[in-house]
This record gives C-alpha cells, structure tokens and sequence, in this order.
C-alpha cells in the first residue's frame, strides 16, 4: 500500500509544482480564454475521480489490479 500513497501524493504535487515551473521560466500560468480545450478539462475530470475512486477501493481487495484501473483511467482521460 505504500506504492499507492507515494503515487497518489506525488500525483497532487504536479500541478503546484508545474505552477512553479511556469513562473521560473517566466511563462503565463494560465491558458488563454480562448482555448477551446478549456472546457474539456473540467468534463473529463469526472471519469478522472471515478477511476481513482474504483482503483483505491478495487485496490483494498486485489491489489494487483490497481495499477492496470489506473493506467486505464489515465489513459481514458487522455484519450478524451
């Protein structure tokens, strides 16, 4: 289970730490207000939250299929 917690904190620290990368090379945080993929972010983010719902409870009783749920859920999010 301590794969999973380090996976799932390192997985928070993305954004923030993207964040701060932005700002070092002096790059806009934001995206502009017209990307049409602006939206599509926010639509996906569902399937996102269900996916790690299913994989952390899949997970309590088979822990081998935690990491194919989250490759999928991932690569579903993507796909998008």
């Amino acid at each position: 289970m301590g794969k999973h917690v380090t996976l799932f904190f390192g997985g928070m620290l993305i954004h923030p730490l993207s964040m701060l990368l932005s700002k070092l090379l002096k790059r806009p945080a934001k995206h502009r207000s017209e990307n049409p993929l602006a939206k599509l972010a926010i639509e996906s983010l569902g399937l996102l939250l269900v996916g790690l719902f299913l994989a952390f409870t899949v997970a309590k009783l088979q822990p081998d299929l935690f990491y194919p749920i989250i490759l999928l859920t991932i690569g579903s999010r993507y796909l998008f």
